[in-house]
């Protein structure tokens, strides 16, 4: 019984949960100093200076959403460890998540004049078309089957361990056996010998 409420209850969730949509775009940090002759050294001060850092909470920022028109997306920003990338990543809508990402990237290309860097940000990858997000609804499904036998199992070694224990005979007492006392009754009746 609890197996399949189990089942019933993962099932129906796979099945009418909200299906989320994502859109990603990938950007790169670009030096750009007055003189060629810098690059060198601007490439060495990157990790140092907290450029990336700085410009993953640009583009992060509440206010170049705002200034984006508000998509109705959740973003997500995040560096990639040991390089100068940047990946971006809309959840939302089908409809919204591509341009809605669109709209942050060319906002945040445009606000990063105000930081007046030795950087640039350019895109590696333009935001992709929307995909599913999440988990498959056949992965919850298989989850969903796995719990409800873990469940069943759960609840036989419950009620075993629940059910009364039947007594068993203590291996150091032999077994009584009727018939062989009647026939030492009956040798003993005979021979005349008082009785244990």
């Amino acid at each position: 019984m609890v197996a399949l409420l189990v089942l019933a209850a993962g099932s129906a969730y796979a099945v009418v949960r909200p299906v989320e949509w994502q859109s990603t775009a990938q950007l790169v940090l670009v030096p750009t100093p007055e003189d060629p002759g810098d690059i060198p050294n601007t490439l060495d001060g990157l990790n140092a200076s907290g450029t990336l850092g700085t410009y993953v909470e640009l583009l992060a920022s509440p206010d170049l959403k705002r200034r984006a028109g508000s998509p109705p997306v959740a973003l997500t920003v995040r560096s990639v460890p040991d390089s100068r990338v940047i990946n971006l990543t809309t959840v939302g809508s089908k409809d919204a998540v591509q341009s809605g990402l669109t709209a942050i990237v060319r906002t945040g290309a445009d606000a990063q004049s105000s930081l007046r860097d030795l950087w640039t940000l350019r895109t590696i990858q333009e935001p992709s078309a929307p995909e599913r997000a999440g988990v498959e609804t056949s992965v919850l499904l298989l989850a969903s089957m796995l719990l409800a036998l873990l469940a069943a199992l759960v609840v036989v070694v419950a009620l075993r361990r629940l059910e009364p224990a039947t007594p068993r005979p203590d291996p150091r007492i032999p077994p009584f056996d009727d018939e062989q006392e009647d026939e030492e009754l009956r040798m003993r009746a005979a021979h005349g010998s008082p009785e244990r």
